[in-house]
């Protein structure tokens, strides 16, 4: 079982809010509150992305960010240029100085002066229902700076060119793109994080709590009690808790409850799948004590979840 893998399948895009933005200074754009998780491309030119007035990124052409909400954020030519353009959450766009006063649109999901301006950022807003639930994504720090060298340029190019096409399908060819994009950026930052990656993949070298990572992974719908995988593995329940909680950072069964309801809220896009068994698949036989765990971690029932989600 590759957990990375396994993992990697949960950063997902849906229907994510995507812009291209076409900029001469001065320009700003707002992000408030910012979505659960953004990424920001600079295609040509470069940018300031400064989040809640503390956290400042110079980022250059080819150059990604992603940041980590709900902070307010803005991205802008100057960190003291107002705003011309405030995205909200991933649904509305407007222009603080009122109609005609931001930037045109100029084509799908296209804004700006002109064509050719000398700065142009696309940004993706993740919605991703208020909470990640992805042991990875949750791990992240609040700004993630790709340098040029590390983006995939290919990649890149093929979203810029995807976003102005006024075709049908074209939110689906974006998903993934986006999704690919947002997998090598993590992938990057895992090789590259020396000692920051997230706990639960420096406890996968580790020979009992990698294990256990594993079986759950493997086998998330298994009853599974920490004495039964503890006897599985062949050590004793309380080194098992012990050694979890140190390499983790979670006791077992709150990490698998985490990942249960990760894999459930993907799932859950689907809306071919029946919540009962969805349910079933991630462990659950009582089709309540599932929707109350889910509802604990993203703040609603599984079917209001799927819901928001196919309604975006």
């Amino acid at each position: 079982m590759d957990v990375l893998a396994d993992v990697l399948r949960t950063a997902r895009a849906h229907g994510s809010l995507v812009l291209q933005v076409l900029h001469e200074p001065p320009w700003a754009v707002h992000y408030r509150p910012s979505p659960p998780l953004m990424l920001h491309a600079v295609v040509r030119g470069s940018a300031w992305i400064a989040v809640d007035n503390a956290e400042q990124v110079r980022v250059a052409e080819r150059e990604v960010v992603a940041v980590r909400g709900p902070a307010p954020h803005k991205v802008a030519d100057d960190l003291g240029t107002p705003a011309q353009l405030v995205v909200e959450g991933t649904e509305r766009c407007t222009a603080p100085s009122g109609p005609g006063s931001g930037p045109a649109r100029l084509a799908p999901r296209t804004y700006g002066r002109a064509h050719g301006s000398s700065t142009v950022v696309v940004s993706s807003a993740y919605p991703l229902g208020g909470h990640t639930g992805s042991p990875l994504l949750d791990a992240l720090p609040p700004v993630l700076h790709l340098s040029a060298d590390q983006t995939p340029h290919a990649l890149l190019d093929a979203i810029a060119q995807e976003i102005p096409v006024d075709e049908p399908g074209q939110e689906i060819v974006l998903d993934r793109l986006l999704d690919a994009l947002l997998i090598r950026t993590l992938r990057t930052w895992i090789g590259q994080s020396g000692g920051a990656e997230p706990s639960w993949f420096r406890a996968l070298e580790d020979p009992v709590a990698g294990a256990a990572l594993k079986r759950f992974h493997e086998r998330p719908d298994h009853p599974w009690t920490v004495a039964g995988l503890a006897a599985a593995l062949g050590v004793s329940r309380a080194g098992l808790a012990r050694r979890f909680k140190e390499r983790v950072g979670q006791p077992p069964l709150t990490y698998l409850t985490h990942w249960r309801m990760s894999l459930a809220a993907t799932m859950l896009r689907d809306p071919g799948t029946a919540v009962t068994e969805i349910a079933r698949q991630v462990g659950y036989s009582d089709p309540y004590a599932f929707a109350t765990a889910f509802k604990r971690l993203h703040g609603s029932t599984p079917s209001d979840y799927r819901s928001s989600i196919l309604l975006r």
